[in-house]
């Protein structure tokens, strides 16, 4: 089981979908993204580079991303499911590579 605490990552995950470029790059290799697998009592972790690569895995697994910010870097932390939810809310324009 993966414990996070809340107050270590910011949670208003839309903002850093509207501000990375999540949706603009075809690989984040700076700051990739880390996905935690849960299988029964196992967990793995698995870190991905491509946007694009985090639609394949089951909805509910969690992912921690960074973003640089103007002063400081930002860990946000959501499930595959949020990005997939948001894709569907913002269909995607002529320049998103997702």
């Amino acid at each position: 089981m993966i414990i996070f605490f809340n107050n270590q990552f910011r949670l208003d995950f839309e903002d850093y979908f509207k501000l990375s470029g999540i949706r603009e790059c075809e690989e984040l290799p700076h700051h990739p993204f880390l996905v935690f697998q849960e299988e029964g009592r196992e967990t793995s972790l698995n870190i991905v580079h491509k946007p694009a690569e985090l639609i394949t895995f089951p909805d509910e697994n969690i992912v921690i991303a960074q973003w640089e910010g103007k002063y400081r870097s930002d860990w946000f932390k959501f499930k595959v499911n949020d990005f997939k939810n948001y894709i569907k809310k913002y269909p995607k324009k002529e320049y998103y590579v997702i």
